[in-house]
Parts: structure tokens; C-alpha cells; sequence
């Protein structure tokens, strides 16, 4: 058997292969035996258990599980073990065995490569093969250490072992020769050479030994709380060793940029290409020492650079800044505010995010040296010139909104309040009409004057594109395919063609709506290795629009589209959807040329044709999902068949987009099979904008209310998915809908003033009688809710009156809510009574606001009904 493992998942479990059913006797003995080998050495997990479909996901009948080292040489690998079905209460007739090939929870090599597995076996046996197998010791230490520095040895190395059992690693202090140490375990001994002997012992008994040997350097001085003596390669500031600030990291996207450091001087050669690479593409990270006295400290240190552009300066990547540096020597500082006992983390990125300072781009090719590192108190006199960074970047259109001093943002680290103005001799302001729209196209930049309570003084070029706005190509008007990231795209004209480190890339656009390009990405490579990214134009109305557009590929493989899993074969593909979009909204692509735990799609050649965005015509009629709708006159009948756990996988949905702004309360006429459950639920454009309701059918004509009393007025405005779903598993049947409204009040979608939430409620022509069922621990979900009528209460008023009747000896809470809330909770004598509720604890200026009152049930078990009369307000 061969496994082309072409990506591997965080999961342990992910990927892996399953031999089921297994059938195995309790307290048996049992020998598993294969043969394997990989063309690249990994490890695989192995166990025993019952697979289940919710969590815990597996029931184990091994005392431990098994890890195999696989070498690149066939290899005959065994494990003996005991079924034991009390350990996990598993099914012994439903057994799996699972091969595991994801991220080992040992720590053990998981390369994405090919494994060959034969003969596999398992038989009853009757005794246990010893495990033989000493633990593997890894060791990750440096070559040295400096006086002063921490030193814990067992924080430098690990140990795995072939079982899941426990394995002891310990420093062998007899055969080791260590530094001595004082109380914070820094180091105290002479310089010069000391080992660490290892030792790990596992549960079998099997013992390993590793050593490491390093030396002991006189200690590095410290000043102004930095103590770098050197730089290493990395990727981030996760790369910085915790607890020793003595070692920088560098990074560079391209492995021909070089980088030197001595006597206190970081010299960095990069290759960076301004054009090719990513504003990111070299950066430097270093940490300072902890300090022992808190205040606000001053982040500083100088770069000589062959070259002028902008840079990124961040502490403990809070607050970034962009800062313009000319060519020779420039001083850069910030401050920050530390507590005793912190440190600051310094990062350097040689080109600059369009959110801090425009352009969007890194530097280019530079050699630059950083020097004088300093993390000091700061004076008493205030020297740091106030941050302006843009709030946003995008690209402008004309007929866009443009108020100059609403595009930056200003802040200090001393002064709360500094101001801020435009040098207008400095700047190239966009015109505008009498409404604040842009009239022009063109580039624009604008100088902004940032002064804070010391008079530091803060000048701040900000740069601005102004597009005539496209009319394009059926909703269409791509005209560059550049590299950039998901969340830069703003601009429809422009598509993004994202690729990970090591990839190539080539584009070309061709029209508004058709765009070609290849990449040379490896099968092996993450799945999100070559991404595309593209936005239509903005549509003019709130409908249901239809996306279509065709790939064209030269290879097949699983890509994911919209979130989605898509079938990419050879030749033409053609991808549909349907989807609302709001009025000036857009449709967005994002598309994955892979897919999460099964690799890419390899080496690919695709082209992108025919995009196209039409509304459709508005329909009145409920459509389905796996269901079947047919109408009969007005009504609407759908048809079910055998729902799964997973209900919402089986829908009816109509589309609605009125004005819901105002509107308080949906309700849904509809008849469904008795004592099946139904859910209506109402969504907006974004999966977090919902509202819903389960309903229990009594088999005749009923309603289901869902409230929007809790929703924003920009939340109601995208609401316009109105779905059916059945909840009641292993059910088939009908259920007709016949018809749905918006309600500007909520009091009128209900029968009663008193709405049920748990309860039953009964409007008499004297009384609302409202019945409790075995009142639950938690009482607090179980109420009747009643709607204060517009202009009952002002804001003189002082209380509320329920007058009403309950049984002798039970608890009920009554309260009242709106902006702010209170209830008190009050024992019924069994007669007829008046309970009075004080607002006082309301602000005087809202009581006004108070739209709904509530009555609890606080008496747990309590079963029987509270009559109440009427409500009054004084």
C-alpha cells in the first residue's frame, strides 16, 4: 500500500487511514505487525478504539497507543496490548484501527511524504513483547551561554517515546559537569567549556542518554537595556529566545540578503526587490532586557541607510509606525509605557504598510546599519513627537466622500489631546463639491501637522489615489492582476494574485472580464499557496444577484472557491452562484488553488473568463434544499424526507428584500405535521446577522414569531434570507407555509400583550393567564414578556402596579427593561393582589425608554398558572 501524504494538519488524527469494523475480545492479548518504510523518515501514530460522531470522537481500548519511527529502508514493525474496555466504555464489535499521519503530539518528524505500508496483521497472542525501544532525546540548545544568563537545562530539550505512556527526562547531574547558579538560577561560574548529560526513561524502563556541550562567555554588558552579541536567521519575533535578550533575529524573504554583527552594530545587505517583493521582505527583531523600574521609556536607535523610503517601527507590535528615512544617518525613537520587570520587543520592517504610510511598498534593495539600541526612562521634559498613521487606506473614486482630517488619526504617549492640522502649502488637497464628494481623479498627497503639549511637532505626508469610477464589463472591470493580500482589496479594477514564499507567479489581464496566469507552486506546498482574490463593481439595488464566471485549467484537483470545496477538472469550469448583496455593496472572490488537507493542485496554468454579476427578478416563492415545493394557490407546500442530526443541511429558503429598518417582529403563517419542530430563521449578508425561532407544530394552522427587537438598524437593514428548516430527526412529511409579514410592533404579533418564552399564556376578556410547567434550575428562561404601549411612561413616572393572582407560597419576579433595567421578586398570598415595582433605580432621563416588563417563576418545580389582571403605570 503507498500513501501519497501531500499535506499534513494540525490534527495528529488528520490525515490517516481506517481499518473497520474491527471485533476484538475483552482482556485478549494482541500483537499488531507490518512492514513500512517512507521516502522521507516521519512517524506514525497508531490505536485501537471505537470512532464516534461527537465528542469525545474516540472511545480507546489501549492502555497507551503507539508511535513508529518509519525509516527510508522497509522495516518490520510490532506492538503487543491488551484489550481493555472499561478504560473508555467502547463497543468491542464496532473497533477501528487508525494510521496516523498528521502533526505527531510527540514532537516526532511529520513530513508530507510518501509511505509505504504491507503485511499488516493482527492476531491473538499470549504474552506481551516487551518494549525494547529507549526514548529519542532532542536536544535545542545554543552553542553558548553568557555569564548572567538563565540557565535551566531541561528547558533546552525534550524527550519522545515509541509509547503514548509518560517518559521521565532528567539532567544526570553525576555525569554532567554544569555552571554554577545563583537563587534566579543565572549564571555565576567562570567562562569556559561544561556539559549537560541527558537522561530519559520511559515506562518499560528503557533508558537514553544525550549531551550537550557548550561554553560559558564572560557576561555581555548591558547598556541602555540592550545586551544584542548576536544575530540569528527567523521568521518573526516568536523567534527570539525567552529569556535571553542577547540574540536578534533577521528575516529575509530572499536567501541572498546577508547580515553581520559586531561591536554593537547590526549590518544588513538586502536584495530586496521594490516592484517583485512584499513590503515585509526584510525585518529585523530584537528584545530588550527587563527592566526593574516602571514609567514611560523611550524605544530608540540609529540606521544608516544607503537609500530613502519608509520604513515600520513597532514596539511589541502595539501601535506601528511608519517612519521616512533619507539616505545616511537617521535617528529613530518612540515611546511606550512599561511596568517594572517588562521588556519591549523591537521590530524593524524595511518598507511600510499602506495603513501607516503610503506607498505600499518596501524599500528596495539597501544596505543599512543599526546601531545604539536603547530602552531608557524617559525624561521629564516630553521629546517624542506626537503618531499619525491613516485610519484606512483605500482607493478613492470620485462622487466618494472625502473629509481629509477624517482619513488620519493622531495620538501621544504623554499628551491625551494633541492637535492636528493640514499644511496646506505642503499639499496637493483632492477637490471636492459642497457635499464633501470628490469631482477629480488624480494622485493627491496631503501634509498633516501633529503638535502635542510639549510643542514636538509632527509632519506627516499622506498620499491619496483618486479613480474616475469604472463602468466596466457586465459588473466587471479587472484591469491589473498585482500581488496583494485579501484584505488590501478595496479597488474592483484591481485582482490580487497572493503567493507564499518560493512560489512564481506570472499574470496577464486580457479584458474587464477575463484574466490569465501561472504558478509554479509544488504539490507538496500548503494548500493556500497561490490565492486569487477579485471584487466586482458596486451593484445600484438590495437584490438577489447571480455570479458566473468560467475556469479554465490545465490540471484537475480540489481547489476551494468562496469557502467552498470545488471540483477543478482539465479544460472549461464553470462556477455559479447565487448570492444578495446590498445596495452599493459588491461580490468578492476569494479562491484557494488547494485545499486544506489535501495539498494544492500543483503547478497550474488557469485562466479566469466571462466574469459576469446580474440581479435576478425578485420570486414569491419558496425555494428548497433538498426539499421539494410546490404551490397551491398562495400557499406554499414542501416536502421533506428523512432529516439527518445535521438539520440545516435540508432547507427552504425565500428571498425578501423590503425595508426592515423599522420593522419589529416577523411572523410566519404555516400548518406542519404535529409534534414535529420546525425552525424559521431570518439572516442578513453576513453569517452573524440572524434571528430564529423553533416551533413544535400542533398539526393545524399556526404562527412563529422571531423578534428583531434586538437588532441594530444596520443590522435589519441586510436582512433578507427567510429559511425553514426541520429539527426533528428521521422525519418526512409536509409542512405549508402560507404566508409571512413584517411587524412594526412586536405586541401585535402575538394574540395575548403577554408573549410565552417557555410558558403557555391564555388572553381572557379579564385576565392574561399565564401557566408554568415544572419550572427548571434555570427559571430564568422560562417568562412572559409584555410590550409597554409608545407614551405610557415618562420620565416622571415613578413605578409600575401588576395587579394579580397566584398561588399561596409561590415566588415570582417581576421586571422592567429598556435603557437600564429592575425587578424585584414578590411571594403571591393565593388572593388577588397589587404588587408595585419602583423605577427608582432607573436614570430619571430614560425612564421613558422602558419598553418591556417580564414575569419569572423563582419557585424550582413549580407547576400551575399566574393570573394577572392589569398593568398600570403612576
Amino acid at each position: 500500500m503507498k500513501l501519497s501524504i501531500t499535506a499534513v494538519s494540525w490534527n495528529q488524527a488528520s490525515p490517516r487511514i481506517e481499518y473497520t469494523p474491527l471485533a476484538l475480545s475483552d482482556k485478549k492479548i494482541y500483537v499488531l505487525t507490518f512492514d513500512a518504510y517512507a521516502d522521507t523518515v516521519r512517524t506514525m501514530h497508531a490505536q485501537f478504539g471505537e470512532i464516534l460522531t461527537s465528542d469525545p470522537w474516540f472511545n480507546t481500548v489501549t492502555s497507551d497507543t503507539m508511535f513508529f519511527d518509519i525509516p527510508t529502508e522497509k522495516t518490520t514493525f510490532q506492538w503487543s496490548f491488551v484489550v481493555d474496555s472499561s478504560i473508555a466504555k467502547a463497543n468491542l464489535s464496532k473497533l477501528s484501527l487508525l494510521f496516523e499521519f498528521g502533526t505527531m503530539t510527540n514532537g516526532a518528524p511529520s513530513a508530507a511524504t510518501n509511505v509505504y505500508l504491507d503485511n499488516i496483521s493482527l492476531k491473538e497472542t499470549d504474552a506481551l513483547i516487551p518494549d525494547k525501544i529507549a526514548p529519542i532525546i532532542t536536544v535545542q540548545a545554543k552553542d553558548y551561554l553568557y555569564v548572567g544568563d538563565v540557565f535551566k537545562p531541561l528547558e533546552y530539550a525534550s524527550a519522545r517515546d515509541n509509547s503514548s505512556k509518560e517518559t521521565k527526562l532528567i539532567v544526570d547531574e553525576t555525569a554532567s559537569t554544569l555552571p554554577s547558579v545563583d537563587a534566579d538560577n543565572k549564571i555565576t561560574a567562570v567562562p569556559g567549556q561544561y556539559t549537560v548529560v541527558y537522561k530519559a526513561t520511559d515506562a518499560a524502563g528503557n533508558v537514553a542518554t544525550e549531551a550537550w556541550n557548550f561554553e560559558v562567555k564572560a557576561k555581555n554588558v548591558v547598556k541602555n537595556n540592550f545586551n544584542l552579541a548576536s544575530f540569528k536567521k527567523g521568521s518573526s519575533a516568536g523567534d527570539l529566545v525567552e529569556g535571553d535578550p542577547s540574540i536578534g533575529v533577521v528575516y529575509s524573504a530572499d536567501p541572498e540578503t546577508t547580515f553581520d554583527f559586531k561591536e554593537g552594530k547590526l549590518t544588513i545587505n538586502s536584495v530586496q526587490s521594490q516592484t517583485d517583493d512584499e513590503w515585509t521582505a526584510t525585518q529585523v527583531f530584537a528584545r530588550s532586557v527587563r527592566v526593574d523600574t516602571a514609567g514611560v521609556y523611550t524605544l530608540s536607535f540609529d540606521i544608516d541607510s544607503s537609500v530613502a523610503g519608509f520604513i515600520q517601527v513597532a514596539s511589541n507590535w502595539v501601535d506601528p509606525i511608519g517612519f521616512e528615512i533619507k539616505s545616511g544617518l537617521n535617528h529613530i525613537a518612540l515611546e511606550k509605557s512599561a511596568f517594572s520587570n517588562n521588556y519591549a520587543d523591537l521590530t524593524i520592517v524595511f518598507g511600510t504598510h499602506a495603513s501607516i504610510q503610503q506607498p505600499q511598498q518596501n524599500i528596495g534593495a539597501f544596505t543599512a546599519t543599526l546601531s545604539n539600541f536603547s530602552f531608557v526612562l524617559s525624561g521629564e521634559s516630553d521629546t517624542i513627537a506626537p503618531i499619525i498613521k491613516l485610519k484606512s487606506v483605500k482607493t478613492y473614486f470620485v462622487g466618494d466622500a472625502f473629509i481629509p482630517l477624517d482619513t488620519v488619526s493622531i495620538s501621544d504617549n504623554r499628551d491625551k489631546n494633541p492637535t492636528l492640522e493640514i499644511v496646506a502649502d505642503q499639499s496637493d488637497i483632492p477637490p471636492v463639491d459642497a457635499d464633501n464628494l470628490l469631482t477629480q481623479g488624480g494622485n493627491y498627497y496631503i501634509t498633516f501637522k501633529g503638535v502635542d503639549a510639549s510643542n514636538n511637532v509632527k509632519l506627516f505626508k499622506a498620499y491619496y489615489l483618486v479613480k474616475t469610477l469604472p463602468t466596466g464589463t457586465n459588473g466587471f472591470a479587472i484591469q491589473t492582476l498585482i500581488y496583494g493580500e485579501e484584505w488590501q482589496l478595496n479597488d474592483p479594477t484591481e485582482a490580487f494574485l497572493w503567493h507564499a514564499d518560493g512560489v512564481t507567479t506570472t499574470s496577464q489581464v486580457i479584458s474587464d472580464t477575463d484574466f490569465k496566469f501561472t504558478s509554479d507552486q509544488a504539490k507538496t506546498a500548503d494548500w493556500y499557496a497561490t490565492q486569487l482574490f477579485f471584487k466586482s463593481l458596486k451593484v445600484k439595488e438590495f437584490a438577489l444577484y447571480e455570479v458566473s464566471y468560467k475556469i479554465i485549467s490545465d490540471v484537475a484537483g480540489t481547489i476551494k472557491l468562496d469557502g467552498n470545496a470545488f471540483e477543478l477538472k482539465v479544460g472549461e469550469n464553470q462556477y455559479t452562484k447565487q448570492t444578495p448583496v446590498e445596495a452599493q455593496g459588491f461580490y468578492q472572490a476569494s479562491i484557494q488553488f488547494g485545499k486544506e488537507n489535501l495539498g494544492t493542485i500543483g503547478a497550474c496554468n488557469i485562466e479566469v473568463k466571462d466574469l459576469s454579476i446580474k440581479a435576478l427578478p425578485h420570486v414569491s416563492v419558496w425555494t428548497g434544499a433538498d426539499m421539494t415545493v410546490t404551490q397551491d394557490g398562495t400557499d406554499n407546500v414542501i416536502a421533506y424526507h428523512d432529516i439527518t442530526a445535521n438539520f440545516w443541511e435540508k432547507n427552504a429558503r425565500i428571498y425578501d428584500f423590503s425595508d426592515k429598518t423599522k420593522m419589529e417582529a416577523l411572523v410566519i403563517s404555516f400548518t406542519g405535521v404535529k409534534d414535529q419542530t420546525y425552525q424559521f430563521k431570518i439572516e442578513g449578508l453576513t453569517p452573524s446577522v440572524y434571528a430564529s425561532v423553533s416551533v413544535s407544530a400542533t398539526g393545524t394552522k399556526q404562527k412563529a414569531v422571531i423578534s428583531l427587537t434586538n437588532m441594530t438598524l444596520q443590522q435589519k437593514a441586510q436582512l433578507c434570507n427567510i429559511l425553514m428548516f426541520v429539527e426533528t430527526a428521521n422525519a418526512s412529511g409536509t409542512v405549508t407555509i402560507h404566508d409571512y409579514s413584517f411587524l412594526e410592533h412586536i405586541a401585535d404579533a402575538y394574540d395575548t400583550k403577554w408573549r410565552p418564552f417557555g410558558v403557555d399564556v391564555v388572553e381572557t376578556e379579564a385576565s392574561s393567564k399565564i401557566t408554568f410547567k415544572n419550572v427548571s434550575d434555570s427559571w430564568w428562561n422560562e417568562s412572559a414578556q409584555y410590550a409597554v404601549d409608545e407614551g405610557k411612561l415618562t420620565n416622571s413616572s415613578t413605578k409600575v402596579i401588576f395587579t394579580f393572582k397566584g398561588e399561596a407560597g409561590t415566588t415570582f419576579l417581576f421586571k422592567a427593561e429598556g435603557w437600564g433595567s429592575t425587578e424585584k421578586e414578590i411571594v403571591a398570598t393565593g388572593d388577588k393582589q397589587d404588587f408595585e415595582l419602583s423605577l427608582s433605580d432607573i436614570d430619571s432621563n430614560h425612564v421613558k425608554d422602558i419598553n418591556l416588563l417580564s414575569v419569572f417563576c423563582k419557585t424550582v418545580g413549580y407547576s400551575g398558572t399566574l393570573e394577572i389582571f392589569s398593568v398600570a403605570y403612576a
